[in-house]
Formats: C-alpha cells, sequence, structure tokens
C-alpha cells in the first residue's frame, strides 16, 4: 500500500514539473492540444507569452486555462512587465480558487 502512495505522489510530481496542465492530458490532434503542445516546447520567453494569450483568447473556456494561466505571471515578470503579471495571477486565482500554491506565487509577485 506504501509504495502505491509512493508510485502516485511520483506520478503526481513529475506531471507538474513536465509542465503539463494538472489532471489533462493533451490531445495534439485538437488545435488547442497543437497550441498546447507548441507552448510547451516554446524556449523564448516574448514567444511563449504570445503562444499563451493567443491561448486564452481562443479558448478561454478549456479545461487547461488555470495552467495558462499558471504559466504567465513568472514569464511576464521576466519581461519587466508587473501589472501584467498580477492581472495574470488574478485570473489565475479565479480559474483555480483553491490553488494554495498559485496564491503563494502570487503573493510574492
Amino acid at each position: 500500500m506504501r509504495s502505491l502512495s509512493v508510485s502516485a505522489l511520483a506520478l503526481a510530481l513529475s506531471s507538474a514539473l513536465l509542465g503539463q496542465p494538472k489532471g489533462y492530458i493533451i490531445d495534439t490532434e485538437t488545435p488547442a492540444g497543437k497550441l498546447l503542445q507548441q507552448i510547451g516546447l516554446e524556449e523564448d520567453v516574448q514567444q511563449k507569452l504570445a503562444l499563451l494569450e493567443q491561448f486564452v483568447k481562443e479558448y478561454p473556456d478549456h479545461e487547461a486555462i488555470a495552467w495558462v494561466y499558471g504559466q504567465m505571471p513568472s514569464l511576464y515578470v521576466k519581461m519587466d512587465q508587473p501589472d501584467k503579471a498580477l492581472e495574470a495571477c488574478e485570473k489565475w486565482l479565479a480559474a483555480d480558487p483553491t490553488n494554495a500554491a498559485a496564491a503563494h506565487s502570487c503573493l510574492k509577485i
């Protein structure tokens, strides 16, 4: 039983570390899934933000929207745009109000 708990925890941590939206499997056969995959692979901060903003506009009700908003604050901070970082925090917390880690990350901004 204990090894099952450890395995479940390891799986949860690995998906969080890999950056996949929590509780969501990316279906790369859909336009939204393709965009999420592109976001995950993008290394340029400015281009990644542009893709995230595009996702928010095109798929505001998508089940991965909280993950998308969660990617934005730290990138806006890197781009020296704290107002946009805080705005993304507000939307992130609205999409996932019980996420204590999100609230803590946003408080640090």
